[in-house]
């Protein structure tokens, strides 16, 4: 599975850059304000509602009203549970480590042996956060290609 927030991405490539939560959700001419998606990475239900996430809804780490609230996870989680033979689950993420996450529920809840996180560039102490400075791109590649190989 490529990439379980599909709408998100591609939101983030066509309109705004830094987007990062699902486009689930609507507004309507009745609200004052109008706060869409919810970061899938702190939807699953271990560690849910932990410090790194929010209950408000406009919050970039909004974490749903429930665990599985979202389709993507839910998708996540049936597609793993209904595949028994899946031998390994890795997750690539940029910048922040976050507790909750989808290989934190597949290391509770499956028989799946290797679960982990790939932190990618920036370091989480980067002071631009999720902006990777264009020098920095061939050599993020190059680890990815290296993990890939390895794996």
């Amino acid at each position: 599975m490529p990439i379980f927030n599909p709408d998100g991405y591609e939101y983030s490539r066509t309109t705004d850059r830094m987007w990062r939560k699902s486009r689930s959700g609507e507004c309507t001419a009745k609200q004052t304000k109008c706060c869409i998606g919810v970061d899938l990475n702190r939807n699953f239900d271990v560690g849910f509602g932990g410090p790194d996430s929010s209950s408000r809804p406009c919050a970039e780490n909004y974490r749903g009203p429930e665990p599985f609230s979202e389709p993507e996870t839910v998708a996540v989680r049936n597609f793993i549970q209904n595949n028994p033979s899946i031998l390994a689950y890795f997750a690539l993420h940029t910048y922040e480590l976050v507790t909750g996450t989808a290989p934190d529920w597949v290391k509770s809840n499956t028989n799946i042996r290797f679960s982990y996180t790939i932190e990618m560039r920036p370091l989480e102490d980067d002071k631009d956060g999720f902006v990777l400075d264009p020098s920095e791109i061939l050599p993020a590649g190059e680890e990815l290609s290296l993990v890939d190989s390895t794996l």
